[in-house]
């Protein structure tokens, strides 16, 4: 287990908030998505994470992994952003 799903499952643990904002707009999600941390993406959209919640650049985690190049995980994003 890597520090940052150390930190997410510890979170989660205690019924953190899961889609909560920080001053972008952007959620743990975006963040994830946009380093390319699929584990930690999946552990999100699992626990229930919004895939469709756009950032204050109207972007969702979706487009953030797409335009850092993580196709794997573009995919399974808008996939979930599309159910959601």
């Amino acid at each position: 287990m890597t520090s940052h799903t150390a930190v997410l499952e510890a979170l989660l643990n205690r019924e953190a908030q899961i889609d909560a904002l920080d001053m972008y707009r952007a959620t743990a999600l975006h963040w994830a998505a946009e380093r390319g941390l699929t584990a930690m993406a999946k552990r999100l959209v699992g626990a229930g994470a919004n895939c469709g919640l756009k950032d204050e650049y109207r972007n969702t985690p979706g487009d953030k992994a797409r335009q850092n190049g993580y196709d794997e995980l573009t995919r399974l994003l808008k996939a979930e952003e599309a159910i959601t």
